[in-house]
């Protein structure tokens, strides 16, 4: 008798450790889609959108950009109504060359990088850090620009 309580015991105890493993769980952050759009009125319409960051840190590339003399950068970290908060860094390298720079949107939401401000040349542009808001995520867009 006792034998079998045990053997029961260890039964059901394998059939929680199993019901537990098999639950499907939905993820905490779901992956942002590439065409997700920054449906925000301090973004101009013809940004792009380029990745969320989320409030366990992470890292977006903006890609490899192209920067002369008059040539700009627009990075857009929108506030949200200050719910989408975020401090970290934009990272430009170029061969061995690396330029940081600081952000944080909690007084502004736009950035121009011109050549004046980095040096002229292609870049590969990375943002990292962490969203700090409400909303614990922040969606950022860029926009290239050549003034004539």
């Amino acid at each position: 008798m006792r034998l079998k309580k045990s053997i029961l015991a260890m039964v059901l105890s394998c059939l929680t450790i199993l019901n537990v493993f098999t639950i499907p769980v939905m993820a905490a952050e779901p992956a942002a889609s590439e065409t997700e759009e920054i449906m925000v009125a301090s973004v101009p319409s013809d940004a792009k959108y380029a990745g969320t960051i989320y409030r366990n840190g992470g890292t977006v590339s903006l890609g490899s950009v192209t920067l002369i003399n008059n040539s700009k950068l627009y990075v857009y970290l929108p506030k949200n109504n200050n719910l989408d908060l975020y401090q970290g860094t934009i990272t430009f390298r170029s061969g061995l060359n690396v330029v940081t720079k600081q952000l944080a949107n909690y007084s502004t939401d736009t950035w121009i990088y011109t050549a004046d401000d980095i040096g002229s040349g292609t870049w590969t542009v990375t943002v990292s850090g962490y969203a700090v808001g409400t909303t614990q995520n922040v969606k950022y867009g860029i926009k290239r620009e050549i003034e004539i």
